[in-house]
């Protein structure tokens, strides 16, 4: 695979600080989502300084088993921190996978 530029060509999986339900958030007055570090007390938000388009598929796999149909499939790699305390790490959202149903079944 040809080196990136996202994280320097470094790897973007994340750690087990933002693993098992540990990397959480939220909107706030719009409609904006913010991710909260797992590491501050409170409600500290994430910069997002990178990020990527790691998967790019003209078509979603899954839409043969939904009524309600993706217009293609993707996976984003996100480059976090906190201005804080300093913590750093990636995570991804992604619509192939997961699709629907309680989390807490799928771990």
């Amino acid at each position: 695979m040809a080196k990136t530029k996202f994280n320097k060509g470094k790897a973007y999986h994340g750690s087990d600080d933002v693993t098992e339900g540990k990397l959480k958030g939220e909107t706030c007055l719009t409609d904006y989502f913010y991710f909260l570090c797992p590491k501050c007390e409170g409600k500290q938000i994430l910069r997002v300084l990178e990020y990527e388009v790691r998967v790019h598929k003209e078509e979603n796999e899954y839409n043969e088993f939904y009524e309600k149909k993706a217009t293609e499939g993707f996976t984003l790699a996100f480059h976090l921190h906190c201005e804080n305390c300093g913590f750093d790490d990636f995570t991804k959202i992604s619509n192939i996978g997961l699709q629907q149903g309680d989390i807490r079944e799928q771990q």
